[in-house]
């Protein structure tokens, strides 16, 4: 495995997590009956 494809997987990954964290944070955090902004 190169550098090069090591470090594009890590920034995918990361990407991917911080969305996971966004969508779980604006569900737990938004106040019940408003739906998350811009999720679809």
């Amino acid at each position: 495995m190169t550098d090069i494809a090591l470090l594009i997987l890590v920034i995918v990954t990361g990407l991917a997590a911080s969305r996971a964290l966004q969508h779980h944070f604006q569900h737990t955090t938004a106040p019940p009956g408003t739906p998350p902004p811009r999720f679809r």
